[in-house]
């Protein structure tokens, strides 16, 4: 699993511009949860967006806690603003939030029932009348015009 965050020029395409990016922790750990990622994207003339990928560490364990690190957008190229701040003026850092939401409930519930079948020999599993496997067998028999109807 990955996290992309798309990085979109707004005022114009015209000319390269730059910005430097770097993740950092916040409950999420990098390298525990996610993979530490930092670099430059570098836009051309007339490229519109970008993309940033983050590996999500994939996790045996149950942890029930949403979890979050940060996107930092720093240090653009001359003569490009990531955004205004609340006075009016170019900003030179920009943050996005990340939050990794672990589907723990149901991997527990999927645990659950495989260790309720792992010790169940399913080839002699009676269910009504007879074996699972002849059950299925007259489910899906096709029958002609010429048989009776049950």
């Amino acid at each position: 699993k990955e996290v992309v965050m798309r990085v979109v020029r707004r005022e114009g395409t015209r000319g390269r511009a730059t910005v430097d990016y770097h993740t950092s922790d916040g409950k999420a750990i990098a390298y525990y949860d996610y993979t530490h990622t930092s670099g430059r994207l570098t836009f051309d003339d007339h490229e519109l967006f970008k993309e940033i990928r983050v590996p999500i560490v994939p996790t045996s364990g149950y942890d029930d806690k949403e979890e979050e690190f940060f996107i930092h957008l720093t240090n653009p190229s001359e003569g490009t603003a990531l955004d205004t701040n609340q006075h009016g003026k170019p900003s030179e850092k920009l943050t996005a939030t990340v939050v990794i939401v672990n589907d723990s409930d149901l991997k527990r519930q999927v645990d659950t029932v495989s260790k309720l079948l792992t010790p169940v020999n399913h080839d002699k599993v009676r269910l009504g009348y007879s074996l699972y496997t002849e059950q299925f067998r007259d489910a899906v028999r096709v029958r002609s015009d010429d048989d009776e109807s049950p």
